[in-house]
């Protein structure tokens, strides 16, 4: 009996260093980890020793007895990866070394950077940590950003609270820096600042029309279906009955897949109430996804692609003339036979559908009083030996819809008082250390730092590197305030912070709230709300 990693990987790798015979692959430390869309378990090294089952956060490893039929893909995907390859053996890594420090570090972003920074200054240091978000619950993109039928990977969520809760961890939730605190007054209470506070804006496609009501980014629609108190009173058109979704990412496919997906199931997840309701009430039959290059370039995973051929009640389908030529090119490509098998007219007809749409490039969004329609390029891809060129055709498709999400991406925001580019949208640095005004002490993590890319795990070796050149670089200073008094100072702006006791008190009533519905949570929409729970004894 050997194991398997299926989907829901989060690429954390902690299942890696727990491995005695080194065959969960790639590991952090070879080339390929940062594009890997999973980590996979070579057949021919594992001892069925079942150390990556506890390891893994996301409950995403599998015996190969537990395999569901769902999940069988997952055989040959993970045979795939090792073939044609001789069996790997990793040698062993130097053990981090520790830094006996007093130092004072303030995280500001509680999200997976942030807490992944704050599990590598626990481990290999003695610092002092505050925990800084401007909401009132952590977590950031794992709670508000993964979809909600992917509960597995939320499981991550345990291991953030066991650093959260640490006793060197101080938290102050609700409080956002740069309105109740100064980035300046922070740095003055602590030897260093790691900002990680991800990439909150949205990239524009910068095309007319854009600013049309039913134009709206996906970031927002997966805001509001997951309950995050800003994109709340969004309201979206979903009267039908198309959609249609502009970039074809994985946040493209989790919107798609949300549209369509039968509420009955989506209601046995922590979804939203409000957009539950809105989805059961939906006219939408069908979803466009569309991308500008071939199917070889699409930027989904193929475990994402893999949810959406298992859906109840909805076919996938593709167009012959965009995807023979990639898919005959390619013919042991699991996902382009996928794409290329969604092109056959045999399939069975279903309530919904979702298309997959390739070599569109969007010129405008059409409209009066809001959106009826968006206008592409049709494009054709030059292949030679010298690579692969996009180019456009000179026809153009109008598709009708009173729905665009926009899944192109997110994108950092300026932080006042640190440098920005605005050309990646990110924080300038040196291993994560930003150059500001000859100040050693501030520092980035997670998005902010190296843009949008990766999954939850990414974050997990970004925020180490930052970590590690942290205590390279700062030593304790010398001075009067300290961490009881950046309490005092918080509590003195009548900041009404929530501590890591408050945020507990809310996930337990979020579960016993779920737990009577039949959800895992049911998750408060209001930071009203948020804060009475929070100060209940």
């Amino acid at each position: 009996m050997t194991h398997l990693i299926v989907h829901g990987c989060c690429n954390d790798a902690s299942c890696v260093p727990v491995c005695p015979v080194d065959c969960i692959h790639p590991t952090p430390d070879e080339p390929g980890f940062d594009r890997a869309e999973q980590l996979y378990i070579d057949p021919r090294a594992c001892i069925d020793c079942g150390a990556c089952l506890d390891a893994c956060p996301a409950d995403a490893v599998r015996t190969d007895l537990e395999i569901t039929a769902a999940e069988s893909p997952y055989v040959e995907i993970n045979e795939r990866h090792f073939s044609g390859r001789p069996a790997l053996r990793v040698p062993p890594r130097p053990a981090p070394r520790f830094v006996d420090t007093p130092l004072r570090v303030a995280i500001v972003g509680a999200g997976p950077a942030g807490c992944y920074a704050a599990a590598a200054l626990l481990e290999h240091s003695t610092a002092r940590i505050s925990m800084i978000d401007r909401l009132p619950t952590p977590h950031g993109l794992l709670r508000a950003g993964v979809a909600p039928d992917h509960q597995a990977t939320k499981n991550v969520a345990t291991y953030f609270d066991s650093v959260l809760s640490h006793p060197s961890v101080s938290c102050y939730f609700n409080v956002t820096v740069g309105e109740h605190i100064g980035l300046d007054e922070l740095r003055a209470h602590h030897d260093a600042v790691i900002w990680a506070a991800g990439a909150p804006g949205d990239r524009e496609l910068g095309i007319p029309g854009e600013d049309l009501p039913g134009c709206h980014s996906a970031r927002e629609f997966v805001g509001w279906y997951n309950a995050h108190p800003d994109f709340v009173p969004t309201a979206f058109d979903l009267t039908g009955p198309r959609a249609l979704v502009i970039g074809n990412g994985n946040v493209g496919l989790d919107v798609a897949r949300m549209v369509v997906r039968d509420t009955g199931e989506l209601a046995h997840t922590d979804m939203a109430a409000h957009a539950l309701a809105a989805l059961r009430a939906s006219g939408i039959e069908e979803v466009t996804v569309a991308g500008r290059r071939g199917p070889e370039h699409a930027a989904y995973t193929l475990p994402e692609l893999l949810a959406l051929t298992q859906l109840d009640g909805v076919r996938v389908r593709t167009r012959h003339h965009e995807v023979s030529e990639a898919c005959d090119a390619a013919p042991d490509d699991l996902a382009l036979r996928l794409v290329k098998d969604m092109s056959s007219n045999d399939m069975a007809p279903a309530p919904r559908t979702i298309h997959l749409r390739y070599l569109l490039s969007p010129l405008t969004i059409n409209g009066s009083a809001g959106v009826e329609s968006v206008t592409f390029m049709r494009n054709e891809l030059d292949r030679d030996a010298s690579g692969v060129r996009l180019r456009p055709t000179g026809q153009t498709e109008t598709i009708a819809t009173n729905l665009v999400l926009k899944a192109v991406g997110y994108r950092g925001r300026a932080v006042p008082g640190l440098p920005f580019d605005e050309a990646s949208g990110t924080i300038p640095h040196a291993r994560g250390q930003i150059m500001h005004e000859g100040d050693p002490g501030f520092f980035c993590a997670g998005w902010i730092k190296r843009g949008p890319t990766g999954v939850i795990g990414s974050n997990k070796r970004c925020s180490l590197e930052t970590v590690s050149t942290l205590l390279d670089v700062v030593s304790p200073e010398s001075r009067d305030t300290g961490p009881e008094s950046f309490t005092e100072l918080v509590a003195a702006r009548r900041i009404d912070y929530v501590d890591f006791a408050g945020w507990s008190r809310i996930r337990r009533t979020e579960e016993e709230r779920g737990l009577r519905g039949g959800t895992p949570r049911k998750k408060f929409t209001a930071v009203g709300d948020m804060i009475a729970i929070a100060r209940t004894q």
